[in-house]
């Protein structure tokens, strides 16, 4: 269960770095491997169980943070909107709905999100697969003070 909590909370911290980049109006996917590296850390970090259920807490967080930076960005973009209009007393939770009544009925606005979100996890699949792929085994660092002390 650390291991998950790290995973969530370093995964949070890697997702950053997406939003700033959203916010600043691009989209670069390969951020998405930031947040599995990230991810990945503080999942050893708080001494998260090495074995298969690694790998899937690692793709589950990747996927869930990629999704929630696209809709803080999507949520920047809308309050942007939305201040320029002079509509200024908007909840988070209205913003929201927006957001999700927009993927609903507005297929070209649903297709870009869905491509950038996929686009995300792939990247950070990639760029993650040897840490994933490598989840069976003992951290690297361990391995290493094994051969040490023999």
């Amino acid at each position: 269960m650390t291991g998950l909590v790290g995973a969530v909370i370093f995964g949070a911290i890697g997702t950053i770095p997406w939003i700033i980049v959203g916010i600043l109006g691009w989209f670069v996917s390969i951020l998405g491997m930031v947040i599995g590296i990230t991810a990945n850390y503080g999942y050893n970090l708080f001494k998260g169980k090495q074995g298969k259920i690694k790998a899937v807490i690692l793709v589950t967080v990747m996927v869930v943070m990629v999704v929630g930076a696209g809709f803080v960005t999507q949520l920047y973009e809308l309050f942007k909107y939305l201040g320029s209009e002079g509509i200024e007393d908007v909840s988070y939770v209205e913003g929201l709905r927006f957001i999700v009544a927009m993927l609903q009925e507005d297929s070209s606005y649903m297709s870009s999100f869905v491509m950038n979100t996929l686009m995300g996890v792939g990247f950070g699949l990639l760029g993650s697969w040897r840490i994933i792929k490598a989840s069976g085994q003992e951290p690297a660092i361990n391995q290493l003070k094994v051969e040490l002390v023999k």
